[in-house]
Protein backbone atom coordinates (compact mmCIF):
# COMPACT_ATOMS: atom_id res chain seq x y z
CA UNK A 1 0.00 0.00 0.00
CA UNK A 2 1.42 3.36 -0.96
CA UNK A 3 1.96 6.07 1.61
CA UNK A 4 -0.95 8.21 0.41
CA UNK A 5 -3.33 5.29 1.00
CA UNK A 6 -1.98 4.80 4.51
CA UNK A 7 -2.45 8.51 5.17
CA UNK A 8 -5.96 8.32 3.75
CA UNK A 9 -6.89 5.41 6.05
CA UNK A 10 -5.35 7.24 9.02
CA UNK A 11 -7.42 10.37 8.25
CA UNK A 12 -10.53 8.25 7.73
CA UNK A 13 -9.91 6.53 11.05
CA UNK A 14 -9.65 9.87 12.85
CA UNK A 15 -12.91 11.08 11.29
CA UNK A 16 -14.78 7.83 12.00
CA UNK A 17 -13.54 7.72 15.57
CA UNK A 18 -14.82 11.23 16.23
CA UNK A 19 -18.15 10.69 14.46
CA UNK A 20 -18.92 7.29 15.94
CA UNK A 21 -17.52 7.63 19.43
CA UNK A 22 -19.95 6.38 22.03
CA UNK A 23 -22.28 4.90 19.43
CA UNK A 24 -25.02 2.58 20.64
CA UNK A 25 -24.05 -0.07 18.07
CA UNK A 26 -22.83 -3.18 19.88
CA UNK A 27 -20.86 -4.82 17.10
CA UNK A 28 -20.45 -4.25 13.37
CA UNK A 29 -17.79 -5.02 10.75
CA UNK A 30 -18.09 -3.39 7.32
CA UNK A 31 -15.53 -4.45 4.71
CA UNK A 32 -14.61 -2.14 1.82
CA UNK A 33 -12.79 -3.26 -1.33
CA UNK A 34 -11.61 -0.57 -3.71
CA UNK A 35 -10.23 -1.91 -7.00
CA UNK A 36 -7.91 0.23 -9.16
CA UNK A 37 -7.83 0.14 -12.96
CA UNK A 38 -4.67 -1.96 -12.68
CA UNK A 39 -6.72 -4.45 -10.60
CA UNK A 40 -4.84 -3.63 -7.38
CA UNK A 41 -7.17 -3.91 -4.42
CA UNK A 42 -7.25 -1.65 -1.38
CA UNK A 43 -9.04 -3.46 1.44
CA UNK A 44 -10.02 -1.83 4.70
CA UNK A 45 -12.82 -2.25 7.18
CA UNK A 46 -14.81 -0.37 9.76
CA UNK A 47 -15.08 -2.14 13.07
CA UNK A 48 -17.51 -1.01 15.76
CA UNK A 49 -17.34 -2.81 19.08
CA UNK A 50 -18.71 -1.75 22.46
CA UNK A 51 -19.37 1.80 21.29
CA UNK A 52 -15.94 2.43 19.76
CA UNK A 53 -15.28 2.70 16.01
CA UNK A 54 -12.01 2.13 14.20
CA UNK A 55 -10.85 1.72 10.60
CA UNK A 56 -8.30 -1.02 9.87
CA UNK A 57 -6.27 -1.91 6.82
CA UNK A 58 -6.80 -5.37 5.39
CA UNK A 59 -9.57 -7.91 5.41
CA UNK A 60 -11.91 -8.36 8.37
CA UNK A 61 -12.62 -11.78 9.73
CA UNK A 62 -16.38 -12.33 9.75
CA UNK A 63 -17.42 -9.05 8.10
CA UNK A 64 -21.16 -8.42 8.37
CA UNK A 65 -21.29 -6.72 4.99
CA UNK A 66 -18.87 -6.01 2.14
CA UNK A 67 -18.89 -3.17 -0.37
CA UNK A 68 -16.83 -3.67 -3.55
CA UNK A 69 -16.34 -0.85 -6.05
CA UNK A 70 -13.85 0.28 -8.67
CA UNK A 71 -11.73 3.32 -7.99
CA UNK A 72 -13.34 5.22 -10.88
CA UNK A 73 -16.86 4.49 -9.62
CA UNK A 74 -15.87 5.50 -6.08
CA UNK A 75 -14.51 8.76 -7.46
CA UNK A 76 -17.77 9.42 -9.31
CA UNK A 77 -19.80 8.70 -6.17
CA UNK A 78 -17.56 10.92 -4.05
CA UNK A 79 -17.78 13.83 -6.53
CA UNK A 80 -21.57 13.52 -6.77
CA UNK A 81 -21.48 12.59 -10.46
CA UNK A 82 -23.04 9.21 -9.61
CA UNK A 83 -25.33 8.35 -6.72
CA UNK A 84 -24.67 5.32 -4.57
CA UNK A 85 -28.11 4.01 -5.50
CA UNK A 86 -27.47 4.26 -9.24
CA UNK A 87 -24.04 2.65 -8.85
CA UNK A 88 -25.68 -0.24 -6.99
CA UNK A 89 -28.51 -0.63 -9.51
CA UNK A 90 -26.05 -0.59 -12.42
CA UNK A 91 -23.92 -3.28 -10.76
CA UNK A 92 -20.97 -0.91 -10.29
CA UNK A 93 -21.20 -1.15 -6.50
CA UNK A 94 -21.48 -4.72 -5.23
CA UNK A 95 -22.89 -5.36 -1.77
CA UNK A 96 -22.65 -8.78 -0.14
CA UNK A 97 -23.40 -10.00 3.35
CA UNK A 98 -26.16 -9.32 5.85
CA UNK A 99 -27.81 -6.09 4.69
CA UNK A 100 -30.25 -6.23 7.63
CA UNK A 101 -27.36 -5.75 10.07
CA UNK A 102 -26.39 -2.59 8.23
CA UNK A 103 -29.97 -1.30 8.13
CA UNK A 104 -30.27 -1.75 11.89
CA UNK A 105 -26.93 0.01 12.40
CA UNK A 106 -27.98 2.96 10.22
CA UNK A 107 -30.85 3.65 12.62
CA UNK A 108 -28.24 4.20 15.34
CA UNK A 109 -26.06 6.34 13.08
CA UNK A 110 -28.70 8.86 12.06
CA UNK A 111 -27.46 11.97 13.75
CA UNK A 112 -27.17 15.68 12.92
CA UNK A 113 -23.34 15.48 13.11
CA UNK A 114 -22.98 12.83 10.40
Amino acid sequence: MVSSQKDWIKALNEKVSSLLSDTSIDSLKVQYELVSEGKDKLSYYLSVHDGAACVHEGIASNADITFSVSESTATQIHSGALSTEKAFLKGLLVVTGDVEVLIRAIEHLESPNL
